[in-house]
């Protein structure tokens, strides 16, 4: 999965671009940072700094959650552990602990 900066994704196999069809997400994502999928990942993880979020979406491009708070002020990274149903986020010198 590649991240454009109007929040695009691309979706590539074996280096060819494949159809992703994505549900609308609200509010409209402003500038992305990251975004963290794999093979042994069940879901698309994309920070969204500008608008104070994580968003989780499946990777048949179904939106499932959306993380936002008022202290995501420097969202700047991230990490996901899905086996311990975990995101940690990254704002300035603080981390924050997700429970997914």
């Amino acid at each position: 999965m590649l991240l454009q900066n109007n929040g695009e994704i691309i979706k590539l196999r074996y280096g060819k671009k494949e159809t992703f069809a994505m549900n609308e997400i609200l509010p409209k994502i402003g500038a992305p940072l990251k975004i963290i999928t794999s093979e042994t990942l069940n879901n698309i993880y994309l920070l969204d700094p500008e608008t104070k979020r994580l968003i989780i979406i499946a990777k048949d491009g179904k939106v499932l959650a959306q993380y936002r708070s008022d202290k995501f002020t420097e969202l700047s990274d991230f990490v996901v552990k899905e086996k311990e149903k975990t995101v940690y986020l990254l704002n300035g010198s603080q981390i924050f602990k997700l429970s997914l």
